[in-house]
């Protein structure tokens, strides 16, 4: 099986845990803009070709954030870091980290990729925000 194959016969697990997850919009109504910026490394060594810039469409999102091993040799290889995008969005950072080793195997080893991401939201002016400013005016 290829790993187009095994990609492929993953995907309806995947839907079933995004719509286990919710909606993005839902858990961070103010959040409009959302960017990851991703690269791998394998034991102290950055990959070379794995940096990537990914940007989540916030209104059709779900708040599942798993990112595939790309590591050729991997099988069902991937990263989790939706516990911590979750948290920093909880606390309307504009820019946080999240770290996240592979679980997948290469042969009979498990896979040594650790995925380093860098975070960047932009925000509305809250409720609360808005309203404040308009009593100082």
């Amino acid at each position: 099986m290829t790993a187009h194959d095994r990609s492929s016969a993953r995907r309806p697990e995947r839907w079933i845990r995004e719509d286990a997850a919710g909606r993005l919009q839902d858990l961070a109504p103010d959040l409009v803009r959302l960017r990851f910026e991703l690269h791998e490394t394998s034991g102290e060594r950055r990959v070379l070709d794995s940096t990537r810039i990914q940007h989540v469409v916030v209104p059709r999102a779900a708040a599942l954030f798993e990112v595939g091993c790309s590591d050729a040799g991997c099988r069902d290889g991937g990263f989790d870091i939706t516990a911590e995008v979750l948290r920093a969005l909880r606390d309307r950072r504009a820019e946080f980290s999240a770290d996240s080793y592979c679980f997948g195997s290469v042969g009979d080893r498990p896979c040594e990729r650790v995925l380093r991401c860098r975070g960047m939201a932009d925000w509305s002016r809250g409720r609360d925000e808005r309203s404040r400013d308009a009593q100082f005016r």
